[in-house]
């Protein structure tokens, strides 16, 4: 990582300083603004605040002021909650001291103990699963969940005791990708049917109940099973056939004699959530067998009227009997009657019952929890019991099936990044709750989580932009340019090509990549000109060293040509006024000397280019020169393009004094006033910084594709020129210069160094923006903006509004490409190293670990961060109570009777590069900010120094921007002022 950058501000929160409060006075250009502008009904910010990634540092600073003083005003008023009644001698008003609040400011949340993390990276690839949780080896045990079940644990069966271990397990199963379907185009996470599981394990080889089926005999069997954390008896089983459990708590076992009343039941149906009883009438021997008995019981709500009555055997459970006037279920609790019986001595009769919640039937594929009257198959969650013989109860898994985060039509949808910002289609992330469709009281619902937090964007970003919308070009960049910061950091905005006025040997200047660059040109039709050129042994003319001049008596010239790309031997024979074209440029010689090692030639013309001024440092031909005529120049043949190599090309020196090459053409060699052309050529850009720019990564520009002249205009494929060739009829006035139906397309390659593949980035040359919208009939072998291949996943990305067409995207490796609107081009952000993907499986309790700072400030007093943040302590919450004394009783109150608290403030401060959604405050001009470049009317209202915005648009978004860096600051102010006044 290298030199400052202001994209470090993008995890600065309400964490940015209040450091440039005392740079200068400031005056309040009084904004209208109200507090529904910046807070929402709790009190908590509802604005995003969004400095641009090319801004200045101050920009960032001054984000980060207005993030300090909305998180300082962000209260909720609350009213004072006072006890006591005061007497003679007590205080009627109540008064508190010493209040503090203890604060964490900034940072980001990760989770400690309590929890596991998978950190991977995405693999978009079909059939590749993230988190694999097919086999037990892959489930989740209170090695990383502290709040499983695993211990030994004293089984009894027929009055035989054994000590298996009993573990309970979590088990998930998450596919991570960047999901191109037309419904989801973003990046998620799925958890399908079968694939969030519960499960205990009874044992290695489970527990010996003896039979294929069991019931508890009471003194010598006391079987025990854990189900969700909660230890339970054994009551029933069943390991043949359907499988079948019933669990019950000892404490829910209880016995009633015949007129006696079952209390501590709940009903349902018309009586749902009511307190109801049972009373149980009369026991009737139902058979010829003494042992063979009903009960009849009766159904009370809570007044004491009789709901239902219902005559059952044992193991009958009364929920699934009781009915109300609607015929529907009238009891929600269980009641299952597990003995009919009379007494042996005292010959009444009573029943033994199980109740409530306390007791859970488990059948083997049916729906958890169980429902005797839903046997449909289609369960929101299900039950698998595991006989590991037929006499071994060994396992109990509880899986979801119905319930689950993927796209299907009955499930919760896929989960979103939960770090904000990540999302492509700005979903707010979500978690997946184990029980989520269940009824809320239901045993086992959160008993674990899972989130998929998304990228987890620790690493600094290189940011590339292609388009027509590039900040800080000259004029003559008629079709924009593309931007990036160099290998040193430096920021770099390159224009596509530069169509330069002819001002002839006066000279003129333009701005390139912030430096001022001078040139002149002779075409020959000045008064002035001098076309006539002197070449001697060894000088270098375009860029090549001339061997081997040889002007003989018999007129012949000898050139030997080094470095060329034409070859290094040249014959003239015949003479003056005979002529040799070397790449591309007419000689014409007129004669040498009688030594035979100069002569003259004439050329079509020349330009010159130097820095700053006419006086400045020569930017062409300057390798091994002595001072003599041909120092400097670059000659031209008209409406030829000069494209061969990095030598013959124009080496344009920008900010940090870095280059970039231009091939040439002046373009009519009938007309004075005629542009001169200077294109972008095909170069791995950053030459003289080992080819690579910001965090190693690379740019490479191929060239344009143009049509032939025919009327049809068909694109090749192939890029026919090596640099950027203008759709202007001043550049050439074929047909196919000024015909809508012709395309040239440039085309830039972008290594991000990470994703193991490769971007290409195409270009429409006529304005430099993107080359849809798609589908595009005029274009046959160009398909898309921008295309991403790998072996892990490949995409593209296309302008247009086909439902299907994707217009942002992320590699597997944190890379993210997207389109920008209104046909302006597209951005990359690339991670300095890969980014790899996080997830969480989060246990019932489980910590949190902030890297946000701690502070304890006194009410009413301030607190600075060691960045910088003042935070104000307005007002605390507290409870204030009377203390009495010995006389009447008195009325007690609280001076004052409310107060401020504060409010929840999250992360404030996002790049535009983020994609922010909702309501946003959006810091710096257009030409830094491309938040602030969409807002409508913003750059014709910053033209000059001085000139401000800070308002509310029609939109709900709030404006702060200035012409410069010092006017933004005055802007910000401005809301700061706006904000402390609310």
């Amino acid at each position: 990582m290298k030199g400052l950058s202001i994209k470090k501000l993008a995890a600065v929160g309400i964490g940015a300083a209040l450091v440039g409060t005392a740079l200068a006075p400031m005056v309040s250009a009084a904004l209208s603004l109200q507090k529904s502008d910046i807070y929402g009904a709790s009190g908590s910010p509802n604005v995003s605040i969004v400095v641009g990634s090319d801004a200045q540092v101050s920009d960032g600073v001054w984000a980060g002021n207005i993030a300090a003083k909305i998180a300082e005003k962000a209260t909720m008023t609350k009213t004072v909650s006072v006890s006591g009644t005061p007497g003679e001698g007590g205080g009627s008003d109540a008064s508190v001291s010493d209040l503090s609040v203890d604060l964490t400011i900034g940072g980001t949340v990760s989770y400690g103990a309590g929890s596991k993390q998978y950190k991977f990276d995405l693999n978009s690839k079909a059939g590749q699963i993230e988190i694999n949780a097919d086999n037990d080896t892959n489930a989740l045990t209170d090695a990383q969940l502290p709040h499983l079940y695993n211990q030994s644990l004293t089984q009894k069966v027929a009055g035989a005791n054994t000590t298996p271990t009993i573990q309970e397990k979590i088990g998930v199963e998450v596919d991570a990708k960047f999901d191109t379907s037309s419904s989801i185009k973003d990046v998620v996470a799925f958890i399908n049917g079968g694939k969030f599981y519960w499960e205990v394990v009874l044992g290695s080889a489970g527990i010996d109940l003896g039979d294929t089926t069991y019931e508890d005999s009471g003194s010598t069997d006391a079987v025990k099973v854990i189900l969700f954390g909660e230890q339970y008896s054994l009551s029933n089983a069943t390991l043949t056939g359907t499988k079948y459990i019933k669990l019950v708590k000892t404490s829910a076992k209880e016995s009633y004699n015949e007129g006696e009343t079952i209390t501590g039941l709940i009903g349902a149906g018309l009586y749902d959530g009511q307190d109801v009883t049972a009373k149980l009438v009369q026991i009737v021997q139902s058979g010829a067998a003494v042992t063979s008995y009903t009960a009849t019981f009766e159904l009370y709500d809570s007044s004491g009227t009789k709901i239902d009555t219902q005559t059952v055997a044992s193991t009958s459970n009364l929920k699934d009997t009781f009915v109300d006037s609607n015929d529907d279920y009238a009891l929600q609790s269980n009641l299952y009657i597990d003995t009919i019986a009379v007494g042996a001595t005292s010959a009444q009769g009573y029943v033994e019952i199980t109740k409530g919640t306390d007791t859970v039937e488990l059948y083997d594929g049916s729906g958890y929890p169980y429902d005797s009257t839903d046997t449909t198959g289609i369960y929101d969650y299900s039950v698998t019991l595991t006989a590991n013989d037929t006499n071994n109860l060994y396992k109990i898994r509880v899986q979801n099936s119905r319930d689950t985060w993927n796209n299907t039509s009955t499930g919760n949808g896929p989960l979103y990044p939960t770090i904000a910002g990540q999302s492509l289609t700005g979903n707010e992330g979500v978690t997946a709750v184990f029980g989520q469709a269940l009824a809320e009281g239901t045993l086992g619902k959160g008993y674990a989580t899972v989130e998929y937090a998304g990228f987890e964007g620790s690493q600094e970003k290189t940011t590339l932009e292609f388009g027509k919308n590039i900040t800080g070009l000259d004029p003559s960049a008629e079709a924009g340019g593309f931007s990036f910061r160099g290998a040193d950091d430096t920021e770099h905005n390159i224009p596509f090509y530069l169509k330069l006025s002819n001002n002839g040997l006066t000279g003129g200047s333009f701005l390139f990549d912030t430096k001022t660059i001078w040139y002149k040109i002779d075409d020959g039709s000045g008064a002035s000109t001098d076309l006539n050129i002197t070449i001697a042994e060894g000088d270098y003319i375009n860029g090549n060293i001339w061997t081997d001049v040889n002007y003989a008596a018999t007129n012949d010239v000898n050139i030997g040509l080094v470095g060329g790309t034409a070859g290094n031997d040249y014959n003239i024979v015949g003479g003056a006024d005979n002529f040799v074209v070397i790449e591309d440029v007419n000689y014409i010689v007129t004669g040498g000397t009688s030594a035979g090692t100069t002569i003259y030639v004439t050329v079509p013309g020349y330009a010159e280019f130097r820095q700053n001024n006419s006086t400045g440092t020569l930017l062409y031909n300057m390798s091994g020169e002595t001072a003599d005529e041909a120092e400097g120049k670059l000659f031209f043949s008209q409406n030829v393009v000069q494209d061969h190599n990095t030598a013959d090309n124009v080496d344009l020196v920008g900010n940090g004094d870095r280059s970039v090459y231009y091939a040439f053409m002046y373009p009519n060699d009938t007309n004075a006033a005629s542009s001169f052309f200077l294109m972008l050529d095909g170069d791995i850009i950053g030459s003289d910084e080992g080819s690579v720019i910001q965090n190693s990564k690379a740019i490479e520009y191929w060239g344009t594709a143009m049509p032939l002249d025919d009327g049809t205009y068909t694109e090749d494929e192939v890029l026919d020129y090596t640099c950027f060739i203008p759709k202007d009829s001043d550049f050439n006035s074929a047909d196919l210069f000024t015909d809508p139906n012709a395309y040239f397309v440039s085309g830039f390659r972008i290594d991000d160094e990470v994703s193991t593949g490769d971007f290409n980035v195409f270009i429409d040359n006529d304005d430099g923006g993107l080359i849809g919208p798609f589908p595009n009939s005029n274009l046959s072998y160009f398909g898309e903006d921008v295309s991403f291949t790998s072996t892990n996943l490949s995409w593209n990305l296309r302008s247009g509004t086909t439902s299907s067409y994707l217009q942002s995207g992320y590699t597997g490796k944190g890379t993210k490409a997207w389109l920008l609107d209104s046909d302006a081009g597209a951005k990359l952000s690339i991670p300095e190293n890969k980014e790899e993907t996080l997830i969480y499986v989060l246990g019932t309790e489980y910590e949190t670990e902030s890297s946000g700072e701690s502070l304890s400030v006194a009410e009413g007093e301030t607190g600075i961060t060691s960045a910088g943040t003042t935070i104000l302590i307005e007002a605390v919450n507290y409870t204030a109570s009377c203390s009495g004394g010995d006389g009447d009783a008195g009325s007690c109150s609280a001076t004052p009777t409310t107060y401020e608290a504060p409010a929840s403030v999250s992360t404030l401060v996002h790049l535009d590069v983020d994609n922010v959604t909702g309501k946003k405050i959006i810091v710096g001009g257009p030409i830094v900010n491309s938040v602030a470049a969409g807002v409508s009317g913003l750059a014709d209202r910053l033209t000059a120094a001085g000139d401000t915005v800070a308002e509310v648009d029609a939109s709900g978004d709030i404006v702060i921007a200035g012409y410069n860096a010092g006017d933004t600051q005055r802007a910000a102010q401005d809301l700061i002022n706006a904000i402390d006044n609310l």
